[in-house]
């Protein structure tokens, strides 16, 4: 049974965006539904997942790129309050 249902325009399975066969599931990077034919399984990640064919031509079949958002989302506020705070310590530091 394929768990990857419509959402709520008739009550049918969801097609592939590309081809339009049955889908197996969304892409990990544009969330299109895809099926297994038009595919490809991703590199450089901690699990594997589908990337739809298109999102492989523009961008290759490897999730480093979001991970690296992810990561410098993360560190950018961490730097710059380090930096605020060693900026005050500096400028009114106690004896």
């Amino acid at each position: 049974m394929d768990l990857l249902h419509s959402g709520g325009d008739g009550g049918g399975f969801e097609h592939c965006a590309l081809c339009g066969a049955l889908a197996a599931g969304p892409c990990a990077r544009c969330g299109r539904p895809t099926c297994g034919d038009c595919c490809v399984l991703t590199e450089g990640g901690v699990g594997v997942w589908a990337v739809c064919t298109r999102c492989n031509r523009r961008g290759g079949k490897s999730l480093r790129a979001g991970w690296g958002a992810a990561l410098t989302w993360i560190i950018v506020p961490i730097l710059a309050l380090a930096l605020l705070v060693f900026a005050i310590e500096w400028a009114f530091g106690g004896k």
